[in-house]
């Protein structure tokens, strides 16, 4: 919009008089005024133009008067004029799209929601001076809140069509506002569609071998959920309790693989997500019957021991850092013989008098793979005498990693009949050698 003007009595014969007919408020200042606000992102606000030889621009910064409209914007004025000082300025520009300006940018128009949906509200507001303050509000339930984005429960509105309005304030005072309908209604909320299902439901296998569960999420017409976090649960059985998690594929697919090697018995496995609820799979079984690797395993030596001193060993000496061992343990632990002898710090000792439970494996990350024996890892349970006194329990994991035995390993924790650690100690062998045997290897 072009209005005229003159160069200095713009207030008084000017563009003011038509402000006052259009039903603006009234520019204030002076071409001279060093002092008035400006939009750095506007050409006319920080750029002078080049019109030709005979107009140039001749406004900038610190000259252009200005005027503060009801709604918060600023409109600016742009005088042109030919270079003659006796020459008056032939007009002046209103622009009108300048300031603050706010959308409500969630839900979308015409949305519809039932009791019992969360409606999230949130606004993005654009120009002005920052920061900015959301006033939200329903032409039915009046306030319902401040800040860029509210989570409203439906129930609290009361149903039918609402005008959602927001109202945004800049730090400078400028206000501008949206508006949007929706409708609410007591609809019935459908069943959460989320499935999720395990598999296989049953399977038989061995002790010490690997079972793998597949979690499958999807919805009820099957379309796949991909990044769901899928909590995996062992709630009974020998290998329990066991926790672990996976995170659905494109496929909707997450596995949960493990070792069974706890001993014979079936394992109960669910699965489950949480989400708005927590939504469980059926329950699959996992039976884990007598193994199939046959064999014993000899040896001994002795592993340093740092962070665990038994009650009455003096740390820093040699002799309390170093446990020595020795054993010949059946894979079969209803099979003889099966000694194990420990030895540690000042006099302690373990004497082994049953086997209660064993399992042997071939753990792939041991070289040689495959091990000679089918087997290169024994684990098992036991009972015992430590200091003579009977009662006591022992746990152990050894491991053949082949010649020398610089890379065999030894796991041992030991319980006196109160229940109390004495000794848990496990590393590489200092000294010895471990050596795993097929059932008909003869010594």
């Amino acid at each position: 919009m072009l209005l005229g003007t003159d160069h200095y009595e713009y207030s008084v014969y000017g563009i003011n008089n038509i402000n006052t007919l259009l039903g603006l408020n009234p520019f204030s200042g002076i071409f001279s005024n060093p002092t008035l606000p400006v939009d750095p992102l506007n050409p006319l606000m920080n750029t002078p133009i080049d019109m030709g030889a005979q107009l140039f621009d001749d406004s900038s910064t610190g000259q252009t008067p200005y005027g503060l409209q009801p709604n918060g914007q600023i409109l600016y004025t742009v005088a042109w004029h030919s270079g003659n000082q006796d020459t008056p300025g032939i007009s002046s520009t209103i622009e009108g799209v300048i300031g603050l300006h706010t959308t409500i940018t969630s839900p979308h128009a015409d949305s519809q929601f039932c009791t019992g949906n969360t409606i999230i509200l949130t606004a993005q507001a654009n120009g002005g001076t920052p920061a900015y303050t959301y006033a939200w509000s329903s032409s039915i339930n009046g306030n319902l809140g401040n800040g860029q984005t509210l989570n409203i429960d439906s129930s609290s509105l009361t149903p039918g069509t609402h005008t959602i309005r927001v109202v945004t304030t800049d730090a400078a005072g400028r206000i501008d506002d949206d508006q949007i309908q929706i409708n609410v209604s007591t609809c019935q909320i459908e069943p959460n569609p989320i499935n999720i299902d395990l598999s296989p439901d049953t399977a038989i296998n061995p002790v010490g071998t690997e079972h793998t569960v597949t979690a499958t999420v999807n919805d009820s017409n099957g379309k796949p959920y991909e990044g769901i976090l899928v909590i995996f649960s062992i709630i009974a059985g020998p290998n329990s309790p066991w926790n672990s998690t996976g995170t659905t594929n494109a496929s909707g697919k997450a596995t949960f693989t493990y070792t069974g090697d706890e001993g014979i018995g079936t394992d109960s496995i669910i699965a489950f997500i949480n989400l708005n609820d927590t939504i469980e799979s059926d329950i699959v079984t996992k039976e884990w019957t007598e193994q199939e690797i046959n064999g014993f395993m000899t040896g001994g030596g002795s592993v340093l021991k740092e962070p665990f001193v038994p009650s009455g060993d003096r740390p820093g000496k040699p002799k309390s850092d170093r446990v020595t061992h020795g054993f010949e343990l059946n894979c079969d632990a209803g099979k003889a013989p099966n000694n194990l002898e420990v030895n540690w710090g000042k006099g302690n000792r373990f004497h082994l008098d049953a086997l209660t439970f064993a399992v042997c494996r071939d753990d792939p990350s041991i070289v040689p793979n495959p091990p000679t024996a089918g087997f290169d890892k024994i684990k098992g349970t036991g009972t015992g005498k430590y200091n003579g006194v009977s009662g006591a329990t022992v746990r152990f994991v050894f491991t053949d990693a082949g010649e020398p035995g610089m890379k065999d390993t030894a796991h041992i924790t030991i319980e006196d009949a109160l229940g109390n650690v004495v000794l848990d100690v496990f590393g590489n062998l200092n000294n010895g050698n471990h050596q795993a045997h097929n059932p008909d290897f003869a010594s």
